[in-house]
């Protein structure tokens, strides 16, 4: 099932995010440059949780276009915005700073997964790593 739609036209930011988002929710993130081609899929998939976008991407106002949508079409997604934005609707967050992936991916985490903690899903990953049998370089 779509969860998270992804709207970001640079690659790095883009990559960044994708790969925190796919830990933990592989084949759930849309990804898509546009405000419009998100929106498309969010017409098909009206019950996506997240999305995440620039404030502008290429030359179109993507935050602005993405809230109104949500707000006409009265859906309880969330809008989490990388960039300076003055939002209409107390479901949309924004983050200030347009590169901090990070503290976008981790709202989003926190959205999804709200007794998520982070701390705990790296020792279970230390742990299995610790298991594993040791390579032989012979």
């Amino acid at each position: 099932m779509l969860n998270v739609i992804l709207a970001e036209e640079n690659p790095s930011l883009k990559d960044l995010m994708l790969m925190e988002l796919n830990e933990l929710f592989p084949e759930e993130v849309l990804v898509r440059e546009t405000a419009a081609e998100a929106l498309n899929y969010l017409s098909l998939f009206p019950k996506v949780e997240v999305i995440i976008t620039a404030s502008h991407l290429d030359d179109e106002d993507a935050a602005s276009i993405i809230e109104d949508y949500i707000r006409k079409n009265k859906l309880k997604t969330k809008l989490i915005v990388l960039g300076h934005y003055e939002s209409q609707l107390d479901q949309t967050e924004v983050i200030p700073k347009r590169t901090n992936w990070k503290a976008a991916t981790q709202k989003a985490i926190n959205c999804l997964l709200p007794d998520y903690d982070e701390e705990k899903i790296f020792l279970k990953k230390a742990l299995r790593w610790r298991k594993q049998p040791e390579s032989s370089s012979i």
